[in-house]
């Protein structure tokens, strides 16, 4: 299911993305922020680019683990009689 998310994500994101290319100045605006982004955000480009898709990967792993270990989101018992 997560991964089909993604896949949907992805898409439509790309949708939006082609639909924002068709004027110019939005195109500008988008060149800009893309621009901000490489000087500002050391996670957009260089070394540690790869980290910002690693952080939700790794809490997804964590949180599954977790719950596989019935650390988090144990289900309630209830009493039989």
């Amino acid at each position: 299911m997560l991964s089909s998310g993604y896949i949907a994500g992805a898409t439509l994101a790309g949708v939006l993305y082609a639909f924002l290319n068709l004027n110019e100045g939005i195109v500008t605006r988008l060149v800009g922020f893309e621009q901000w982004a490489a000087q500002n955000n050391p996670f957009f480009e260089g070394p540690y680019a790869d980290l910002l898709g690693l952080l939700p990967l790794a809490l997804i792993t964590l949180v599954l683990y977790l719950v596989g270990r019935e650390i988090i989101g144990k289900a309630k018992r209830t009493r039989s009689a």
